[in-house]
């Protein structure tokens, strides 16, 4: 515990600027919002964008750069030198690039909540509100639909497995992420995705019939407490599962030998 307490700090202290450039990428476009909302709304929306593409979208940037640090030779020997297995190494870094930044978004998203309930307090929050809803205007049939179904069914084994099921595929697209960092040297992220997209294509083409159709009966039996419904979400939990751990098995591998490439 000592040697992982020892790298884990390491590990945040060399490589904390794309930790803080992301807090800061959420947090500051969104306090900014607040003061030009009632000037200028275009770059209001603009300011809320940046914030909203940076929450979605900065944990899979981040998970990607999980071999940063080996990029170079030197690098590559430096890092092999540290005193703990591969084991301890894959462990801090895996927690450090891919669990941590969802933990600093949620962070602060919290903060921006904290921020803006004070401001509000202090009146003059209208036009932010405003900004907002035109912002999700274009989704505004979408949300309304989920979240009646989220309110009326709140409560309902259903609903949790298929909360549980949108935190094990979240999980799955982030081991995707790291694989395709232990993979690609430069611009892992667009890579990955690239031959995600393509896997997709390609399997779309062949079972997407199948796939739409499982799909339809899935949401159809959404508010009906039945076991089809409750046996569909949790195979699929299980397949989400062995494929994380095949996935982190197989990112291990080739983390374990970068050290020595």
């Amino acid at each position: 515990m000592s040697r992982l307490r020892m790298l884990f700090r390491h590990d945040l202290t060399s490589y904390a600027k794309e930790k803080v450039m992301v807090a800061a990428l959420i947090f500051v476009p969104t306090l900014l919002a607040y003061f030009i909302s009632e000037h200028i709304m275009w770059l209001t929306i603009m300011l809320l964008f940046i914030s909203l593409f940076t929450a979605l979208f900065a944990p899979f940037y981040l998970a990607s750069h999980i071999c940063a640090n080996m990029r170079t030779k030197q690098d590559a020997i430096q890092f092999a030198m540290l005193p703990a297995t591969n084991v301890e190494k894959f462990l801090v870094r895996f927690v450090d690039y891919a669990f941590l930044p969802t933990v600093i978004v949620i962070l602060a998203v919290a903060a921006i909540s904290l921020v803006t309930g004070f401001l509000y307090s202090l009146g003059h929050f209208d036009k932010l509100i405003e900004a907002v809803d035109y912002f999700l205007k274009v989704t505004e049939e979408q949300w309304q639909v989920v979240f009646s179904q989220l309110h009326e069914h709140l409560f309902t084994f259903n609903v949790f497995s298929f909360l549980v099921l949108m935190l094990i595929s979240y999980g799955f697209d982030i081991s995707i992420a790291v694989l395709g960092g232990c993979i690609f040297k430069r611009f892992a992220l667009v890579k990955t995705w690239l031959c995600y997209l393509l896997i997709a294509v390609t399997c779309g083409s062949f079972f997407g019939g199948i796939f739409i159709h499982h799909i339809d009966e899935t949401l159809l039996n959404f508010n009906i407490d039945n076991e089809v419904f409750l046996r569909t979400i949790w195979t699929q939990i299980g397949i989400f599962v062995a494929l994380i751990a095949a996935t982190l098995y197989g990112s291990y591998v080739l983390f374990k030998r970068k050290q020595i490439l």
